[in-house]
């Protein structure tokens, strides 16, 4: 049976390993593991964020991190992250510009929504099994019972499985946003 429940410290080693391997097309994933726990550690802390896994057998198969205002997010992330951010940049250079790009992600500059689930990965051998409904469900629960009546996903353009999955559950593709050269759909469902 699938559990839904939040996210506890002692899964975050779990959760940035997923990320990085299920998710391993964007930036986020380019970046250390190390950084990836330090980075779910920071979103553990805020009030504003939260992340569910579906569990089985205490086995994490997927996640969802949301947040209910992500006009703060980067300030959020900079504020709990800067040391680790700039370790980062020394390791890999290559990495400067996107980090100066992600700043300017749409949705931290111009959504008139302020949920938005950042991620949500489903390990390959659990997909079609639910999982990610699950998860969107759960949040959609949480943003509900935070008193908001609506968020936002993104996903690369590229990526149609994911797409298709989005439209499936009854979310509506608002817009296109070029980020990092690449094209970006936004979709926003009711909670």
């Amino acid at each position: 049976m699938i559990k839904i429940s939040a996210l506890e410290k002692k899964q975050i080693a779990e959760v940035a390993k997923i990320h990085k391997k299920v998710l391993s097309d964007g930036f986020v994933s380019t970046l250390s593991e190390n950084f990836l726990n330090k980075f779910y550690l920071a979103l553990t802390e805020s009030p504003d964020i939260f992340t569910l896994v579906a569990t089985r057998n205490k086995k994490i198969l997927g996640f969802v991190s949301c947040t209910t205002n992500v006009k703060k997010l980067p300030f959020f992330l900079i504020r709990n992250l800067w040391k680790d951010i700039i370790l980062e940049m020394l390791k890999n250079p290559s990495v400067i510009l996107k980090f100066i790009e992600s700043i300017f992600y749409p949705s931290f500059n111009d959504s008139a929504v302020s949920c938005e689930a950042l991620s949500i990965a489903v390990i390959n051998t659990e997909r079609g099994q639910g999982i990610g409904k699950n998860l969107i469900l759960n949040a959609k629960s949480e943003f509900k019972r935070r008193k908001f009546a609506e968020f936002q996903l993104s996903v690369r353009s590229t990526m149609l499985n994911a797409n298709n999955f989005y439209q499936k559950i009854g979310l509506s593709k608002i817009k296109t946003a070029k980020f990092l050269g690449e094209e970006i759909n936004f979709w926003k469902g009711k909670c």
